[in-house]
């Protein structure tokens, strides 16, 4: 992945926090965003989306994202 390499995550969250803006992450990376969490404070969020393989559970979880291919 491009941003394993370049840590652009990191660095566009650096940007903001130079301009005192608040972070907010949304991101199916899993462990892999673990890295940035030093980078947040009060006031910024993380959260991360669910992937299912079943369309049935797909509906259950996610009744309004799109179905998985």
């Amino acid at each position: 992945m491009i941003d394993d390499t370049h840590r652009l995550a990191r660095k566009a969250i650096l940007i903001l926090k130079s301009y005192d803006l608040r972070v907010t992450i949304l991101t199916k990376a899993g462990i892999r965003a673990q890295r940035d969490w030093d980078l947040l404070g009060k006031g910024d969020a993380f959260a991360t989306t669910l992937t299912l393989l079943s369309p049935e559970d797909s509906l259950i979880w996610e009744p309004y994202a799109a179905l998985p291919a």
